[in-house]
């Protein structure tokens, strides 16, 4: 067993994947990982590793729902530890979790993810133009400013609000037009 204390060169990581047993990707519990996209787990489906996750974003649930290794609770480091050692101890829940990673792998590559963004170019000039009604841009416009005044007077004071008024006003105005 072989544990990396440091960062891996980017150039690099493709022979320490290829070398390895089993991908593991762990964070804590917070905002920022439940919106990200653990880009290093495609890392791994790229070598044919199963991976021990820990869960609460989009790629955990990928890999628990389509059985490409297991997920567990963040902080849970003894789950986390068991979830290794049974995915690299059965055999056949590991030789199933390749297969699986082999069938899904083609829909992370380029050519498809980027399909329907591709296809969205190409279709953009046939849908019809749409123009958003004034009152709805002006809505919009004006509807933002109230919250903009506010962090400025929190941030800077009263100062800083009777310095930057005049631009947001005049901001106004040009969008009135």
């Amino acid at each position: 067993m072989h544990f990396n204390h440091g960062w891996v060169p980017y150039e690099a990581r493709q022979a320490f994947l290829l070398e390895s047993d089993l991908g593991v990707c762990a964070h804590h519990d917070h905002l920022e990982a439940r919106f990200s996209f653990r880009t290093r787990v495609l890392d791994h489906l790229w070598a044919g590793l199963p991976s021990v996750l820990t869960g609460g974003d989009a790629v955990a649930e990928l890999v628990g729902l389509r059985g490409l290794g297991r997920v567990v609770s963040p902080g849970d480091a003894e789950a986390f530890a068991a979830a290794c050692g049974a995915l690299l101890d059965d055999a056949a829940e590991y030789r199933d979790a390749v297969e699986r990673i082999r069938a899904e792998v083609p829909r992370f590559r380029w050519s498809e993810a980027a399909r329907p963004l591709v296809r969205f170019c190409l279709e953009a000039n046939a849908r019809p133009r749409r123009r958003v009604p004034p009152a709805v841009l002006a809505r919009v416009t004006y509807g933002q400013y109230p919250d903009i005044l506010a962090d400025i007077y929190e941030r800077g004071g009263a100062a800083e609000l009777a310095r930057r008024v005049p631009q947001h006003f005049a901001r106004l105005l040009r969008h009135r037009t």
